[in-house]
């Protein structure tokens, strides 16, 4: 379910980009992209206001695709796929890989080509290619950097929920009626601690 949610959030904001560029919102392409600025800081400041002083960022949906649109944008208006900000594409790719599932990188890499595709068949055409050769060429590194992640995060999940069970258990150990003798009790106590310390250092 969250693979489809990433991939329509990636998809609208691809499309978003693809209308101002082919539409007659190109004469406005500025003014789109400042109101989007705008109105992107003031969402978060409002979240945080919401959130009562946490995070700024907390990687939503809306605050990707704001990012992801505000972006693309400010490169295709910069010289597109010869902007000199190019380069900010491969950090937006490792941030969509540290955030969404793997899947999601060559949706987001598609979407890349079909945002520079017409520019890079414009004037220095080889090397426009190299820089979209570039994208796609880290994109297989994105994908096992965001699966390797993935695995991370899963295992911290198991491990944290039989710490809670092995915790639960040993509480419910200690506390049950009858004599325990001192090894005993030494021993509940150790298995407490040692779970305790498992669930904090992993």
């Amino acid at each position: 379910m969250n693979t489809v949610k990433e991939s329509f959030v990636i998809i609208f904001s691809f499309a978003f980009i693809f209308i101002v560029l082919n539409t007659p919102l190109y004469a406005y392409k500025i003014p789109v992209l400042g109101f989007l600025i705008f109105f992107s800081a003031l969402y978060l400041v409002f979240k945080r206001r919401k959130r009562k002083g946490t995070d700024l960022f907390i990687g939503s949906y809306p605050e990707i695709a704001s990012i992801i649109i505000c972006l693309v944008l400010a490169i295709s208006i910069t010289g597109g796929i010869q902007s000199n900000l190019f380069f900010l594409l491969y950090f937006l790719l490792f941030g969509i890989a540290f955030l969404f599932e793997p899947v999601i990188i060559f949706v987001f890499v598609l979407g890349i080509g079909a945002i520079f595709l017409q520019d890079a068949l414009l004037n220095d055409v080889f090397n426009n290619f190299i820089k979209l050769g570039s994208v796609l060429l880290l994109s297989p590194i994105a994908f096992f950097f965001s699966k390797e992640l993935k695995n991370r995060e899963n295992e911290r999940r198991a491990i944290d929920e039989q710490t809670e069970i092995i915790l639960e258990d040993a509480e419910d150990l200690r506390s049950r009626l009858g004599s325990k003798s001192p090894e005993e009790e030494e021993d509940i106590d150790e298995i407490i601690e040692t779970a305790s310390e498992l669930k904090k250092g992993y």
